[in-house]
């Protein structure tokens, strides 16, 4: 899962909370990898984010949060 991470935005508040699940009812951050991917993209005042899954780890389901407000 990628996604992107803007610089003003966490600067403003804005939190991005990356979570995996096995069933949909519990979130959490057991088996996951997030990490900024180095083969990203340059946009300017962004990074680029990734989340991944352990090999061998039970099939699981992924999202981002973003709590915060941004103008």
């Amino acid at each position: 899962l990628h996604y992107r991470r803007w610089q003003d935005r966490e600067q403003a508040g804005v939190v991005y909370e990356p979570g995996a699940s096995t069933a949909l009812s519990m979130w959490g951050l057991s088996g996951l990898v997030d990490e900024p991917d180095p083969a990203g993209n340059v946009i300017p005042n962004s990074t680029l984010w990734r989340s991944r899954i352990r090999l061998g780890g039970a099939p699981h389901f992924m999202r981002v949060s973003v709590r915060g407000t941004w103008p």
